[in-house]
């Protein structure tokens, strides 16, 4: 133990009411400060083994410069950390950073906490005296609404409150505050802990009132200054508005269950104002009568490690979500549960402001390891509103995102307009419509798809629709689905190195290079996959009705909407399949899947010496990789990211787009992201053929792009570009996706 610092050694345990597939990402969670002391708290992921060797937390006032701070190592596995030896009265910023050892530096971990380490303001629910003044635990305040009134009047910044309950209406919490709930009695931060200590807040009912106000009601205190709330219990009513409510003021909420209220949290700011920051960390809304979180106006919003469940609209319904002329808004999505919603799990709708002019605004959207799961529309939405303002350009990255048992489709990315899209290790499964959708009425542009899997849905694996989106699949998987694993219905299509199991119709309208097809189940490709799939029409008594007989009987294993319970088959009369354990009810159709044993999973690995092995599409050196999910450079279990992931250096865009008419003369300009290409790679980075014929088309790099110009005698229709794992960034990160672009001309597709 270091002078100064003790550590709690408490392991936090999952969200209430955990769901299968919950996931963990690594990053702070909590940071509650008072009297010269913080304390933080960082979730962990599902295994120890995926842990860092060393971690540490960086605390100082300046967040944009925090890992220049002195390193405050942890207990990597404690989740944990408390310091008593910070400067007194002063607002400070916290990151959890983990050590790469390779490299030699710190790389941070999710979201920048603030914390003040003013002397706190007391209050117990409990225990407390109004007529007293709050300063010490002895003298707690009993009212929170009486003890955030005197706050600011009496210069306090920090308000601590003890274990309890209480009628709230219009709580008023203002900027400049910090609100931290889940003390014990006698108000050590050591031992604080919402789940032992809940602090609770109940709504109050206005018979008269249609409908009530909001709990929880952020408001203008401290200029520039925002306010935390943190470990606090919000049970709202039909009728509440909101749990918690704020209009263009910055907000930290930790910690926070919402349960009821028509939203759970409604933020709201004008669409062409300066961007409101907002992070949730470890919030939950459920059972909400609208949206669980509804956004509308310009922020830079942070949901880490959020659980919206339940609710009688979207989950989340960021809509519209604006960029101001010149501004840049992000959107990170870390560690999130979307389930069980009336609508969409998560949907974003990026938009201008109405007449917006001059330099355009951009979007960063970042979405990693979150789950999308029984949601009654599709489990994630992106849909670009912003086409009639062409000087907007958004650039959206999926990673370790995981679709099951959706009502329409996993992923919908809906893309009218500028932006460049890059989805990898996603896996999308059992959705009543397509796996991964990608569509756009009128833009032309480009999206890559890598280490992806997906498997018994209702529709396409992987479908590009509508418009001029030309869609690279590259190292993925694809089984089972009904209407094919990947359907390009618009703009051609590429696959390259990826594997398709139990499909007869594996690639419409799509170029294959390196990719394997079994049209029935083949065990010899991937280490472990359902055997069969079956259409799933009604629940009967014990079990479910088939839309046509199985070949499956008595003592097959049958997996429902991926659920990951094994059923077993007990009768088997025609399409009926009586199932132990019988399936509770449940939307229909869906479909449901038979099981080589009781504890088969998805094993998208190459099975050793099988079909996969060395298949995948040759690289420029003539290595060979495996074909499918694992075979790629930063391949993986899709549905699943790595703790440390990687930053992935991939093509942003192509211009023009492949799927539009290229001319003859046309330069190719090809953007990138996740780092700059280095010019010594491009000779086993970059290449052109027609046929098999190599073109010796000049390549070269402009201000960080690759540029190709035509060679002589121009492009053709079906001149191919391709962009290997022999390309490297500038910081030696090889090229997360090999792409092939494959030039437009005439065709139809297959």
């Amino acid at each position: 133990m270091q002078d100064g610092v003790a550590r709690i050694l408490l392991r936090r345990g999952a969200p209430l009411d955990p769901l299968p597939d919950a996931q963990a990402s690594l990053g702070l969670v909590s940071a509650v400060g008072g009297d010269g002391r913080v304390r933080v708290r960082w979730r962990l992921p599902e295994g120890e083994r995926a842990l860092p060797a060393r971690l540490a937390v960086f605390v100082g006032s300046d967040p944009s410069n925090l890992l220049n701070e002195e390193p405050r190592e942890v207990v990597e596995s404690s989740g944990d950390a408390l310091w008593s030896d910070l400067p007194v009265d002063q607002l400070l910023h916290a990151r959890l950073a983990a050590r790469d050892e390779v490299r030699g530096e710190w790389i941070g971990l999710g979201p920048v906490l603030a914390c003040h380490t003013g002397a706190p303001l007391y209050v117990d629910p409990l225990g407390g005296d109004d007529t007293l003044d709050g300063a010490t635990p002895a003298s707690a305040l009993r009212d929170l609404t009486l003890a955030l009134v005197l706050a600011p009047i009496s210069g306090k910044r920090v308000v601590w409150v003890a274990g309890g309950e209480q009628l709230a209406v219009q709580l008023p919490l203002t900027t400049g505050l910090h609100l931290a709930g889940g003390f014990g009695p006698e108000f050590a931060l050591g031992r604080r802990d919402p789940l032992l200590f809940p602090t609770r807040l109940v709504a109050a009912d206005d018979p008269a009132a249609t409908v009530d106000p909001a709990l929880v009601t952020l408001g203008p205190g401290e200029p520039g200054a925002l306010a935390s709330i943190d470990g606090f219990q919000l049970a709202g009513l039909a009728t509440t508005g909101s749990g918690i409510e704020s209009s263009g003021h910055d907000l930290q909420a930790c910690g926070v269950a919402i349960e009821g209220c028509v939203r759970g949290f409604r933020l709201r700011s004008a669409p062409d104002a300066p961007e409101t920051e907002v992070v949730l960390a470890e919030c939950s809304a459920r059972g909400a009568v609208n949206a669980g979180l509804s956004v509308d106006g310009s922020f830079d919003l942070v949901l880490e490690g959020c659980d919206f469940d339940g609710n009688g609209a979207e989950g989340a319904a960021l809509g519209k979500l604006h960029a101001p002329a010149g501004a840049s808004i992000a959107l990170v999505v870390r560690g999130c549960r979307f389930t069980r919603n009336a609508q969409e799990g998560l949907d974003a709708q990026l938009s201008a402001p109405a007449g917006a002019t001059g330099p355009g605004g951009r979007f960063t959207l970042e979405l990693v390891d979150n789950d999308f799961v029984g949601n009654a529309l599709d489990g994630l939405k992106i849909d670009i509103d912003y086409e009639a303002f062409p000087a907007w350009d958004a650039r959206i990255v999926g990673r370790g995102l995981s679709a099951r048992d959706n009502g329409l489709s996993g992923v919908n990315l809906d893309l009218d307009a500028a932006c460049s899209v890059f989805l990898h290790r996603v896996a999308s499964a059992a959705n009543a419509g397509d796996g991964i959708r990608v569509a756009s009425e009128s833009h032309a542009g480009f999206a890559t798809v890598s280490a992806s899997a997906a498997w018994g849905n209702l529709g396409a694996g992987l479908r590009s629709t509508f418009g001029n989106i030309a869609v690279c699949a590259s190292h993925c998987a694809f089984a089972g689905n009904a209407q094919g694993g990947f359907v390009a219905e618009a703009a051609r299509g590429v696959a390259v190195s990826c594997s398709a199991d139990a499909q007869p119709n594996a690639w419409v309208g799509v170029v294959a290079h390196g990719c394997i097809q079994g049209d029935e189940h083949d065990p010899s490709l991937h280490a472990s996959l359902p055997i069969d799939y079956a259409r799933v029409e009604a629940l009967v008594a014990g079990g479910v009705r088939l839309d046509a007989a199985p070949t499956a009987g008595v003592g097959a294993w049958f997996e429902l909407a991926g659920d990951e319970v094994p059923r077993q088959v007990v009768a088997a009369p025609g399409a009926i399949l009586e199932l132990v354990p019988a399936p509770a009810a449940r939307r229909m159709p869906t479909v449901g899947w038979f099981l080589l044993a009781e504890d088969s999973n998805e094993d998208w690995r190459a099975t050793p010496g099988g079909g996969l092995v060395q298949a995948g599409w040759p690289a420029l050196d003539g290595v060979q990789p495996d074909a499918g999910p694992f075979g790629a450079p930063l391949g993986g279990t899709p549905g699943r990211e790595e703790p440390l992931a990687n930053m992935a250096f991939h093509v942003a865009r192509c211009t023009p787009s492949p799927s539009t008419p290229v001319s003859p003369d046309a330069v190719l300009s090809l953007e990138f992201a996740g780092g700059a290409p280095d010019p010594t790679s491009l000779p086993l980075g970059v290449a052109c053929f027609r046929g098999a014929a190599p073109l010796a088309a000049l390549v070269g790099l402009e201000s960080g792009r690759i540029v190709l110009a035509p060679p002589p005698g121009g492009w053709r229709p079906d001149d191919r570009v391709e962009l290997q794992v022999g390309l490297r960034s500038t910081d030696g990160r090889p090229l997360a996706a090999p792409v092939l672009l494959v030039l437009d001309g005439p065709w139809a597709p297959q």
